[in-house]
């Protein structure tokens, strides 16, 4: 009896043990952080997040900071992991986050973020769909599902689109709503010989009430001209050359999804890359850059201009109502840029800023949205591996018109004290998000 009870103390003890082993090893493994405020209105707090990785105790975890706290990717879900964050993201639009809670049977399978429409009257998603192999079998649909808001009522139309036989993929960049008509906007790629492969924008205008197609019209066309690779000769190049040519296009739409606007930014680019014998290349590309008005169908052409000193290792492009601003910055400053889409013309009070007038030695990272810049600061010096732990990392909010700093703030352990030095030297922020929440 005596050998019965002590295996059943000594059982006791083990379970013991290795529950307090592993309620530490929780503890140490995933401790607690979160965004506190410096300087300025820790509200700004609110509308950031910054992600990283915490290095200490058994492997690198993935996690995200907020002034809320710290969340852990180990503790999300397989939609949260292998959905949400690898094919789209509505963490920076805040009405889309509304919706997906206010309108969820509405909401749910529809993942682009660039599909959705909403005013007071209508909440539309469009998609391109298509079908069968590329050739004379390939069908390409438009797929548009609208509701209602006043009755709840959800109609959905399926629109065929002509020439699809050389469409390689449709992919829907913007949806608005002028009167009673949907415009949306479709980036298409074309096959073909190499001299006809092409890409395209083209604003395919439905009917609201019947979903019958009203009109296509090509907004902006690119042709490859010359292929992928080929080798030529033709001119001054030599057959020891290849020459590559590429094509990208991109739309700027409305930042805030829920507010309509009668424009979106068309970004189009060429660029031809010579390589020679000697594995030297040279490229050259020529942007073209033009605001699309829906109601009129008029290209207005912006005189937009990369600042010669800028490095251009990071850019962004944001547009607010006829508003179309450029950020670009590298380790040293950041630039800002405004134009008016109406006029085509750079507007007055462009921003210049160093890391040194921000209170730092490098920009890590700078994110711009709803007027605001979200900028990732190194405050200290890089260690032996060229990177820089929590402690030497802040968080700083500009506004985009004035320049001036409305809060700076750095991830705090949230545990005890005395432990706060080791947790943030194992914290490594590298990414900052704005959240896209309204002011």
């Amino acid at each position: 009896m005596k050998r019965y009870i002590l295996s059943i103390g000594l059982l006791a003890f083990a379970v013991g043990s290795v529950g307090s082993y592993y309620a530490i090893g929780s503890s140490g493994d995933t401790p607690e952080y979160r965004l506190v405020a410096t300087e300025g209105d820790a509200a700004e707090g609110e509308r950031f997040t910054i992600s990283g990785h915490y290095l200490g105790g058994v492997g690198s975890k993935s996690l995200e900071v907020s002034a809320e706290g710290t969340e852990y990717r180990l503790g999300m879900s397989f939609y949260d992991v292998y959905v949400r964050d690898t094919r789209y993201s509505f963490s920076e639009y805040e009405d889309l986050r509304d919706l997906k809670r206010e309108k969820r049977n509405f909401m749910r399978a529809r993942s682009n973020v660039n599909g959705f429409y909403k005013d007071a009257e209508w909440l539309i998603y469009a998609e391109g769909i298509l079908y069968g192999l590329e050739g004379p079998a390939r069908l390409a649909e438009l797929k548009i599902d609208l509701m209602e808001e006043a009755t709840g009522r959800v109609t959905n139309y399926r629109i065929t689109t002509d020439n699809s036989t050389r469409f390689q993929w449709l992919a829907v960049e913007d949806v608005q709503r002028i009167g009673d008509e949907v415009h949306v906007l479709a980036r298409v790629r074309l096959s073909g010989s190499p001299e006809d492969i092409a890409e395209e924008f083209r604003d395919y205008v439905v009917d609201l009430r019947s979903g019958q197609l009203v009109r296509e019209a090509v907004v902006v066309s690119e042709k490859l001209g010359g292929g992928i690779g080929a080798p030529l000769t033709n001119g001054n190049t030599s057959a020891t050359q290849a020459v590559m040519n590429e094509i990208s296009l991109s739309a700027v739409s409305n930042e805030v999804r829920s507010q309509p606007s009668e424009y979106v930014v068309l970004r189009s680019s060429t660029s031809r890359t010579i390589h020679d014998e000697g594995g030297k290349k040279e490229t050259t590309t020529e942007w073209r850059i033009t605001a699309y008005n829906y109601r009129t169908g008029e290209l207005t052409p912006l005189s937009e201009s990369i600042p010669a000193s800028a490095s251009g290792s990071g850019t962004e492009y944001r547009l607010s109502g006829i508003r179309y601003s450029v950020m670009y910055y590298d380790i040293d400053k950041l630039w800002l840029k405004h134009y008016n889409v109406t006029t085509g013309q750079e507007e007055a009070g462009n921003l210049e800023l160093t890391s040194a007038q921000l209170g730092g030695k490098a920009i890590d990272q700078v994110r711009l949205a709803q007027n605001r810049l979200y900028v990732l600061l190194q405050t200290g010096d890089k260690d032996a591996r060229r990177m820089a732990d929590s402690r030497s990392i802040a968080a700083v909010v500009i506004d985009a018109d004035s320049g001036k700093v409305l809060y700076r703030g750095e991830a705090v352990y949230t545990g005890a004290a005395g432990k706060a030095e080791e947790f943030r030297k194992n914290l490594w922020l590298t990414n900052i998000q704005a959240l896209g929440k309204s002011r």
